[in-house]
């Protein structure tokens, strides 16, 4: 089906790829923090900022006031603010 050289041409593409993409989640891990909010935010107040700050909605959850998000070190003081 495929040529050796091509073969081995897409694998080293792959391996390459895929430790760029190992690289890059490894530098989120370390400067993201996973938080809860407790919030009694109807209007989706709360959840916008999150996103605004450049986190990321985890779980809402429905009978508890409370997000989950993951968001950038850098933006826990401006999220604790609100």
């Amino acid at each position: 089906m495929f040529s050796s050289r091509r073969t081995t041409v897409m694998v080293g593409f792959f391996v390459l790829l895929g430790g760029t993409a190992v690289s890059a989640a490894i530098q989120q891990l370390e400067t993201t923090e996973i938080v809860l909010v407790q919030t009694s935010d109807d209007d989706g107040a709360v959840t916008a900022a999150i996103t605004d700050l450049g986190g990321t909605i985890i779980m809402e959850y429905d009978y508890l006031d409370v997000i989950a998000a993951e968001i950038p070190l850098g933006s826990l003081d401006e999220l604790s603010a609100l």
